[in-house]
């Protein structure tokens, strides 16, 4: 999409909030229902937005601020496509092709697909990473194999269930494939 600006947030559902981590590192909470993301993530629909300033659900303290058109998709546990585990959100360049001010942006089916396979590449991360920490929460090593598939039932029961293994307050890890 050749965006220059987007946002991931993670949905907890254990505290209610979608949190991102800040360009420090930190954890940022916001109300699950709070703005454009968080309508996304309450309908488990996409929300094509024509001006991100101008819609009556934009939060700027959650939202991107920006009067281009705003693409904001919920982020699908492949495991089962109705449960949302978090939404990006990305400024759409191409959504101001033959734009009017009031109209919706069109996605066209190429934009559809592709973002429909980042969502889901970024799905399967986030979820690997949640089973990657899973392992590390206790500050523990797993030393044998009983260790490792203990680690990963407790892990997958967390993020199936819709709780994540990540503690509140925690830094940013870095995303690793595991399986």
């Amino acid at each position: 999409m050749n965006s220059e600006k987007a946002r991931v947030f993670i949905l907890d559902k254990e505290n209610d909030v979608l949190y991102r981590f800040g360009p420090d590192g930190k954890r940022e909470d916001f109300p699950s229902n709070s703005g454009i993301v968080g309508a996304a993530v309450q309908k488990k629909d996409i929300e094509n937005t024509a001006n991100g300033y101008n819609d009556p659900l934009f939060n700027r303290l959650i939202d991107i601020e920006t009067s281009m058109p705003l693409i904001t998709w919920p982020l699908r546990n492949l495991s089962n496509e109705d449960d949302i585990i978090g939404v990006f959100q990305t400024i759409n360049l191409h959504g101001i092709r033959g734009l009017v001010h009031t109209t919706k942006p069109k996605i066209n089916t190429l934009e559809r697909e592709s973002l429909d396979f980042f969502a889901k590449q970024l799905s399967q991360a986030i979820v690997n990473n949640f089973f990657y920490e899973g392992f590390n929460l206790e500050g523990n090593e797993t030393t044998s194999l009983q260790d490792v598939q203990r680690a990963i039932t407790r892990v997958k029961t967390q993020v199936f269930s819709g709780t994540s293994p990540r503690k509140k307050g925690g830094t940013a890890g870095t995303v690793t494939a595991f399986e």
